[in-house]
């Protein structure tokens, strides 16, 4: 489980790295059912993968990441202690 959780938090940060450009970008937090939802952007979902019996990944017809559902967010995620950071890009 430890490592499932390094690797999802590097995936993640990867995707969350690659996708900042785009403006419709959301992280939600449902504090009565301890769900984390990041919205990656707004393409229409056309599959939906479990990850594991907690986390869900919704696709597009090409089969990228549209977003990401977290069920027990505590326990999976550091999710009441998130930070965001904006890298500038290389000139």
């Amino acid at each position: 489980m430890l490592l499932f959780s390094k690797m999802a938090k590097q995936f993640t940060m990867l995707f969350l790295t690659a996708l900042l450009k785009t403006n419709n970008m959301q992280i939600k937090y449902f504090n009565d059912t301890d769900t984390l939802l990041l919205i990656l952007n707004e393409k229409p979902v056309a599959s939906t993968e479990d990850v594991n019996e907690n986390v869900l990944v919704d696709l597009d017809a090409q089969g990228n990441p549209v977003s990401f559902t977290i069920e027990h967010a505590r326990q999976m995620t550091d999710v009441m202690d998130f930070s965001f950071q904006h890298v500038a890009e290389a000139v």
